[in-house]
């Protein structure tokens, strides 16, 4: 027979272990449970550093494919320099082959006129020389009759005198007439050939200006064909960059729809008058339409403390997580910070400057940067400011947009205002 106290204990015992392990059981789960919790924020740790390393890699090769961008711009710019001058210079070659041709046509109509004068000249010759012909014919009829006269008789001595001497200076009057005229026919032919001569060194010159224009012309030919292939090739960096910077975006996060771009450009455009071909240019060179807005935090863009503090004020109005949020990382191959938000691309002091305006455009009341409508409003507004809702002040405000006086800038954002559409999908 059992002990009941005996029982009682061993039951009390029981409970006690049952709670000893239920409560060792949950401690166990929860540091098992914390130590997975860690474990995958480690993980996601590693991943996101993996990810981000991927993206400083793409970011470095982008960063050496827009420094061969602008070295083929250059390039492609000298080339077309040279173009102009080559053009300008067989323009000025051919206004010297048409001057030659003018002459050329002016002494040939002189060297007719001149083959008209000579052969006039000969038909007056001959024309004189059959009158003085008919002359002699008639002295010697004269001399016929004349014998027949008396020689004793007074009169007819002195018809006979008389009329010798008349015919003797009309015989005079007519060589001398004849020899004027062989001059001016001699003098005709030797115009003739000074014609002929000039003729063949206008003809000389001719050749000569026209083998230089078309020496001019091959080397047009070929240095065309060089900016043809610096144009291609300025194609293919920009097509390489374009999906190197898409490739970042995916990397770092979601760009825009090429739909979205176009009705935020449109609705811009609309608001403050600025070209929508422009706007879509614009998009194109300062974030490739959205498809990198930014692959660094607000720490590693090295931006100003200033800037810092008002981005992070900008960051808590808008409810986005200053941390968190990717802006244009440093330059590397120039001195300089990063810092830009959004497609608009603005740094932060700058943003400020425009949010009434942008809010009162939009009706987002506050502007959020990173807000497509907003940041498109934001550029549009800027480049207006600046002179852009003129097509003749589009380039003026676009160098003013990057901060400098930067041609090459003005001619690539007017480039992508004509063939931004290569790069909508």
């Amino acid at each position: 027979m059992s002990h009941p106290n005996k029982k009682i204990k061993f039951s009390t015992f029981l409970r006690a272990m049952t709670s000893f392990l239920v409560m060792w059981g949950l401690v166990f789960s929860f540091l098992i449970s914390s130590i997975s919790i860690v474990k995958a924020a480690s993980e996601e740790e590693e991943y996101q550093e993996k990810i981000e390393d991927e993206a400083d890699e793409i970011e470095d090769e982008v960063d050496d494919l827009e420094d061969n961008l602008e070295k083929v711009e250059k390039q492609k710019a000298t080339k077309e320099q040279k173009r102009l001058l080559i053009s300008t210079e067989i323009g000025a070659i051919q206004k010297n082959i048409n001057l030659v041709e003018s002459e050329i046509e002016k002494t040939n109509n002189q060297l007719k006129q001149l083959e008209k004068d000579i052969v006039s000249a000969i038909d007056e010759i001959v024309s004189k020389k059959k009158l003085m012909g008919s002359l002699l014919r008639q002295i010697n009829r004269t001399n016929r009759d004349l014998r027949m006269m008396t020689y004793g008789k007074e009169d007819g001595l002195n018809q006979y005198f008389t009329l010798v001497d008349g015919l003797e200076n009309m015989e005079g009057r007519l060589l001398k007439l004849i020899g004027e005229i062989r001059q001016r026919k001699d003098d005709l032919e030797d115009q003739r050939k000074n014609q002929k001569e000039a003729m063949i060194v206008h003809d000389d010159q001719k050749k000569m200006l026209e083998y230089q224009k078309n020496k001019k012309g091959y080397i047009l030919s070929q240095t065309q064909g060089e900016i043809n292939k610096d144009v291609a090739e300025i194609g293919q960096i920009q097509s390489k960059i374009s999906k190197m910077k898409a490739e970042i975006s995916k990397l770092l996060g979601e760009g825009y729809n090429a739909n979205d771009i176009k009705s935020a450009v449109k609705y811009a455009s609309k608001k403050t008058g600025v070209r929508r071909d422009f706007l879509m240019g614009m998009l194109v060179v300062e974030s490739d339409l959205g498809r990198f807005t930014g692959g660094c935090t607000y720490k590693e863009s090295r931006m100003s403390d200033y800037r810092k503090k008002i981005f992070k004020k900008i960051c808590k109005v808008v409810d986005r997580n200053y941390k968190k949020m990717k802006v244009s990382c440093p330059p590397s191959n120039y001195k300089g910070t990063g810092g830009a938000m959004g497609v608009e691309q603005f740094m932060s002091d700058t943003w400020i400057g425009y949010e009434d305006e942008i809010a009162s455009k939009t009706g987002n009341y506050p502007p959020d940067p990173w807000n497509l409508t907003d940041g498109v409003m934001a550029m549009a507004l800027k480049l207006k400011k600046d002179g852009a809702s003129s097509k003749s002040g589009e380039c003026v405000a676009a160098k003013r947009y990057l901060g400098g006086s930067h041609d090459w800038y003005c001619q690539k954002v007017l480039y992508w205002a004509d063939n931004y559409e290569k790069i909508l999908n």
